[in-house]
């Protein structure tokens, strides 16, 4: 809760129903969109602090005149979304509290969405 006060609605909605308990058959249809842009929360504060403990790496961009080194096209490494960069900083300042899950989950800020574009003006 330390954490919300700077997140954006959808991090926020995103936060509070990653700890919600979500049926194992479903998760893959309420997966947290690629191209979701990061709010506030997670460029502010939580991507410096996990990566200042360590417990994620700075991505470098490539320099002018530097190639991209090709990666193999079937394989594409998925960063962390926002409930587990959450779930991170949580276990590492709580070491001791084990019975704390999150998912990451898109489920109410989807269907929020969904419901604004379908009302009729």
């Amino acid at each position: 809760m330390d954490q919300l006060g700077i997140a954006s609605p959808d991090e926020r909605l995103q936060a509070l129903e990653s700890v919600l308990e979500m049926p194992r058959p479903l998760l893959k249809y309420v997966r947290v969109p690629w191209d979701l842009s990061p709010g506030p929360l997670q460029t502010t504060r939580l991507d410096p602090d996990l990566t200042q403990r360590g417990l994620i790496i700075a991505k470098v961009p490539p320099q002018a005149g530097e190639e991209e080194e090709e990666e193999d096209e079937g394989w594409e490494e998925r960063p962390p979304v926002l409930a587990e960069k959450l779930k991170m900083l949580f276990d590492a300042l709580y070491p001791d509290v084990t019975d704390v899950e999150a998912e990451g989950v898109w489920a109410a800020t989807e269907l929020l969405r969904f419901a604004a574009t379908s009302m009729p003006t």
